[in-house]
């Protein structure tokens, strides 16, 4: 099969960039708003035809060799104040299946491996990104990404070279082996190795930035995701939702914030999964537009981002009813309820309780209570199946009402 052309990658790529939104905080479609749109819209045709194109490209791109290529050619793209910035990026450690290996367990995976990354920029733009697998990168391996970079970047890009290239301070142990063609290069072309004091004052002023754009994103999530609950209450169903999406891509800002630490990114992705939830809420209204479909998508998306958040099961269970699918609902509930974190949440154990006896609470006299809890714990297959292990706070509301009962049919003395 023939390698696609970069002209079918451009065309589709401007297809997608149609329907990215920009991001909110500032006004502009960047990498992770494009980023975030892919993760939404992941096995859709668009996706899936973007990501055979890009690995068609990339293997194509990759199996190139460039050794006897006439960089003078490229004497003429040479603009006045180009700036390529070549940098290596420490992506974590993987193991053989491709999973990340958190940072305290690497010592204790026998096939954990580290994978850095070549990129090389021009201001935000990616010209050129390649992944070493195999720890830092070998000076050939070095060489060849610039090769490459200069003379087949990645698309868009034409091949060109800068006036000014800088190489990542991290990349100073193979100058030696790649002088050679950095000095065979056109002028007005300079080359150049950052300096150790000049990396430091980048990282220092890129920490500030960070610091300050996750600062001005919370800010700008809480404010819209504020502004939806407004919305929500008065019944403005398209509003809410956009509002609370706009939260949510403020939110997304922060995931390419420059490595953001621990505590932010769970952070974030709480407060994703709180406006998850409450888009699927705002599916849920009443009226023209009610979508229990989408309500449950959304409900689950909050799930994933934050097991521990208990309406993201609440909602799901919601959405469930709505679709007429009570065994589905109260799964849903049961999931939350067996979580460690959950599994004294009386709001979700109420929820159960109402599904179980179909809004009608539990049965008020010990015969029918006994006769209720055997067939929902023993006699009903596929309930007991359910119900199994479960403890906490609906094991406790159904011994409290036994007890109550059993109190209350005991002669007094």
């Amino acid at each position: 099969m023939p390698a696609p052309s970069k002209e079918q990658f451009d065309a589709l790529a401007s297809k997608i960039m149609d329907n990215v939104r920009p991001n909110p905080v500032t006004g502009k479609v960047e990498f992770d708003d494009i980023g975030r749109y892919l993760l939404e819209n992941m096995g859709s045709c668009e996706y899936d035809q973007l990501m055979n194109l890009t690995d068609q490209l990339s293997k194509d791109h990759n199996s190139k060799d460039f050794t006897n290529f006439d960089f003078n050619s490229l004497k003429s793209t040479i603009k006045k104040d180009t700036l390529y910035f070549v940098g290596l990026i420490y992506q974590g450690h993987f193991d053989s299946s491709g999973k990340e290996v958190p940072t305290e367990k690497v010592a204790y995976v026998a096939d954990a491996h580290a994978v850095y990354g070549l990129t090389c920029l021009e201001g935000e733009k990616i010209r050129g990104y390649e992944n070493c697998v195999n720890g830092l990168p070998k000076s050939d391996f070095v060489l060849k990404f610039l090769r490459s970079t200069f003379a087949n970047p990645l698309p868009p890009f034409k091949p060109a070279l800068p006036s000014e290239l800088l190489l990542d301070n991290k990349l100073h142990v193979h100058i030696d082996a790649l002088r050679p063609f950095l000095d065979s290069l056109p002028k007005p072309l300079h080359w150049s190795v950052e300096s150790r004091e000049a990396a430091s004052q980048v990282k220092d002023i890129a920490f500030e930035e960070k610091q300050e754009l996750i600062s001005r994103c919370m800010a700008m999530a809480n404010h819209f995701k504020e502004k939806g609950n407004q919305s929500f209450k008065a019944g403005k169903r398209k509003e809410a939702l956009d509002l609370y999406q706009h939260a949510i891509d403020s939110l997304f800002k922060i995931f390419g914030a420059g490595d953001p630490d621990e505590e932010q990114v769970e952070k974030a992705s709480r407060w994703i999964a709180v406006c998850r939830a409450n888009r699927a809420a705002t599916w849920l209204l009443n009226g023209e537009g009610k979508d229990a479909e989408k309500a449950l998508e959304e409900a689950k998306m909050a799930e994933n981002l934050y097991p521990g958040y208990a309406k993201g099961y609440f909602r799901q269970a919601c959405a469930f009813q709505a679709l007429g699918k009570l065994a589905e609902a109260q799964d849903a509930v049961v999931r939350g309820l067996k979580r460690s974190e959950l599994e004294r949440d009386t709001s979700l154990a109420d929820v159960l309780i109402e599904l179980q006896t179909d809004g009608k609470g539990l049965p008020e006299d010990l015969g029918s209570f006994n006769e209720w809890f055997s067939r929902i714990t023993e006699t009903d297959v596929e309930s007991a199946k359910r119900l199994k292990g479960l403890k906490g706070a609906w094991l406790d509301k159904c011994d409290q009402h036994r007890r109550k009962m059993e109190s209350q049919a005991t002669p007094q003395s």
